[in-house]
This record gives C-alpha cells, sequence and structure tokens, in this order.
C-alpha cells in the first residue's frame, strides 16, 4: 500500500508540474501573439503615419521657378466606395516627363512646397513635371491616415498621370523616406521610367529590428502590410535607380541605404550626402545634390 499511495502522489505531483508548465507556455505564447504587430495595424499607423491635416478648400499657394502649382483631386476607388485625395501639379508647356513625388510619413505636400524643398526646382530645371498628392488622412485629403491604403492612393496617382497623356516611359517616381516604399511598391505594380529613393529604409520591419533589437523575435509573417519591402524589390528586375540618404540622418540610418545599393540587382546608384539629415539637403549638399540627379536623370530625357 505504501508504495501504491507514493506511486499516485508521484502521478499528481507530475501532472500538476505539466499542467503549471502548460499554463505558462500558453500565457507566453499569447502574450508573445497579443504584442505581435500584425494584430496592431491601428496602433502601428499611430506611430507611424503624423499627418498634417487641411482645411478642403484651402488654396494651393506654392510658386517654383515661376510656375504656380495647381491643385487637383485625383479619385481613388476604396472598396464599394470613392473618395478623392488632393494633390499639386507643376505644369510645364513641353514637358519631357512627369516625377511622381511621394512624401514621407509626416506632415503634408504643402510642407514640402518649394521654400522647404529646393528638389523640386532641380526636378523641373531638367524639364519634368512634377505631381505631389496628399495620402488618405493628409493635408486636404479626407479619412483617416493607414498604411492599408497606401497602395490604393499611389496606383490612383499613376492612372491619373496616365489620363494627363504621360505614358509609362516618362513617369519618373520620387519617394521621400515612407514614400521611398510607397514608390516601390507602385514601381512592382507599374512600369515607369526611373526611380529616386531619398532617405529611406531596406524595410520597415528590417528597420525596427535595427533600432530595435527585441523586434527580432517577431518573423516576417507577424508584420502588418503592406510590408514596403525596398530591398526585396530592389533584388529583383527594376527600373533604374538612385538611392540618397543623409550621412547625419538619425531617423533612418544611412546603412539602410548603404544595404539597399549593395543588394540592388541590377546595381542602383548611392550619394551620401556628408552633412544632410533626414528629409533635409543641407546648403553645402546642395550642389552635390543637383548634380547627382542631373547626371541620373540626363539618359532617359
Amino acid at each position: 500500500m505504501p508504495k501504491d499511495g507514493n506511486s499516485t502522489i508521484g502521478r499528481k505531483i507530475l501532472r500538476l508540474t505539466l499542467f503549471f508548465f502548460a499554463v505558462v507556455a500558453l500565457v507566453i505564447a499569447s502574450t508573445y501573439l497579443f504584442f505581435a504587430p500584425v494584430f496592431h495595424s491601428d496602433y502601428i499607423d499611430s506611430m507611424l503615419l503624423h499627418p498634417l491635416k487641411n482645411s478642403a478648400d484651402a488654396p494651393v499657394q506654392d510658386q517654383v521657378l515661376g510656375i504656380r502649382a495647381e491643385a487637383a483631386q485625383v479619385p481613388v476607388s476604396r472598396g464599394n466606395k470613392e473618395v478623392l485625395i488632393s494633390a499639386a501639379h507643376y505644369k510645364l508647356p513641353h514637358p519631357k516627363g512627369l516625377v511622381i513625388f511621394s512624401h514621407g510619413t509626416g506632415g503634408n505636400i504643402d510642407i514640402r512646397f518649394s521654400k522647404q524643398n529646393p528638389r523640386l526646382s532641380m526636378l523641373l530645371k531638367q524639364g519634368l513635371e512634377v505631381l505631389l498628392y496628399d495620402y488618405e488622412g493628409y493635408g486636404r485629403s479626407p479619412g483617416k491616415a493607414s498604411l492599408r491604403n497606401l497602395k490604393d492612393d499611389c496606383l490612383a496617382v499613376y492612372n491619373y498621370a496616365l489620363k494627363l497623356g504621360f505614358k509609362p516611359e516618362n513617369i519618373f517616381l520620387y519617394g521621400e523616406s515612407l514614400g521611398g516604399g510607397v514608390s516601390c511598391m507602385l514601381a512592382q505594380e507599374k512600369p515607369v521610367r526611373a526611380i529616386i529613393l531619398d532617405c529611406t529604409f531596406t524595410s520597415p520591419e528590417r528597420l525596427a529590428k535595427e533600432l530595435m533589437p527585441l523586434a527580432e523575435i517577431y518573423p516576417s509573417f507577424l508584420f502588418p502590410e503592406p510590408r514596403l519591402d525596398n530591398l526585396h524589390y530592389l533584388q529583383g528586375n527594376h527600373p533604374p535607380c538612385l538611392i540618397v540618404a543623409g550621412k547625419k540622418d538619425p531617423t533612418i540610418p544611412s546603412s539602410q541605404s548603404i544595404l539597399l545599393r549593395r543588394m540592388a540587382k541590377p546595381s542602383a546608384d548611392l550619394l551620401i550626402l556628408p552633412e544632410s539629415y533626414h528629409c533635409y539637403l543641407a546648403e553645402n549638399d546642395l550642389k552635390t545634390f543637383e548634380a547627382t540627379l542631373t547626371k541620373f536623370l540626363k539618359p532617359f530625357i
């Protein structure tokens, strides 16, 4: 009897031990999945997207090289409804092409007009029209800013460019920061002549893992769509690409751009500006940037 009693107690202890570890494992797994990025898209939107709203009827007031920006509205199909996102179009009498400018995560197109953004005058000097647009929830565009809407927005702007009379071989993409991911996503879907990626990332996932090593615990499939995976895109067939980064960029390290250049197949051009920051061209770097931009664009226009 004592032997059987000891055996019964041993089995009970074993069952309790297994139950305890099962509960612990369940708690750990539940906690792990609870914090997985894929289940927190709204929170990630609020963390990554910082739109600056404007009144829908606020006039577009900007002039570059004597060219006044014209306000435009681009229709976007969103399921069974249509929304109109805002845009600003710098037109030329005899354009050699059109640049679709996809801006970064903060502000709106207004803060990227001429006084804050010398890139526009440089592009216009090349004979290229420029079309800036605001994602849904930014500037004059209605709705709520969301990463999920970026693909529909950029595709709608591309179709709008076609309706303006520009052919794919005359459409260029300029992506700034988050807009670099948007531009690569668009180029993956539609043909374009060339791409310029300015202070952008390899992907938000890789950037998060570089800046916050704890994020390494989550595999790619537990990150939300769209992946905005510039590195994956540039490792396949892609149009000519110029990658630009500021050496002093504290937001997206220039190491991200260097990796993009190293892994790009076919190759891409790379310009590291020694004095520039995130989305900001330092005065001492302007001539270098413009010369590189002119050299890159010359074969295509």
